[in-house]
């Protein structure tokens, strides 16, 4: 963990990490008063969210998830969510860039599955085919102008 003068401490920078290399975004984030790490992980969540679009997965479920991440597998030692230099340092292009890309692998291997491929092994054309009748009735059929069939009911 980097340690960071006081001066440098208010100022929070995000990179959009999903974008490409060659564009990148970076936006200033005001949270308002001072800034901590609660609010950096809640922005993080949202972005994940957004970004994978997980309609059926809400904050309330990623969040916990997000923080206990942060809290204790993200840094070499556990820290605390509610010292300065930890939200500072979860601004790092590197740490949002690990954040992102760890949740974004583990959600896509629990939700994206690789199917087989289908292949036809036959094919049957449309002159071979059975014929269907169809009984007249007046009220259901349009002669068509341009078909195949010569009747569409």
């Amino acid at each position: 963990m980097k340690h960071y003068p006081e001066s440098e401490l208010h100022t929070f920078s995000f990179v959009s990490v999903f974008e490409n290399d060659a564009t990148v975004k970076e936006s200033i984030v005001d949270f308002g008063q001072v800034a901590s790490s609660r609010d950096i992980i809640d922005w993080y969540t949202k972005q994940l969210i957004r970004k994978l679009r997980l309609g059926h997965m809400t904050f309330s479920q990623l969040y916990p998830k997000v923080k206990q991440f942060v809290q204790y597998y993200l840094f070499e030692t556990p820290v605390d969510l509610d010292d300065l230099q930890t939200a500072k340092n979860l601004t790092d292009n590197i740490i949002q860039r690990t954040i992102m890309i760890c949740f974004e692998q583990a959600i896509n291997n629990h939700t994206i599955k690789q199917k087989d491929e289908t292949t036809i092994m036959q094919y049957k054309k449309l002159s071979s085919t059975r014929e269907f009748w169809i009984k007249p009735r007046s009220h259901s059929q349009y002669s068509p102008k341009f078909s195949i069939f010569n009747t569409i009911v």
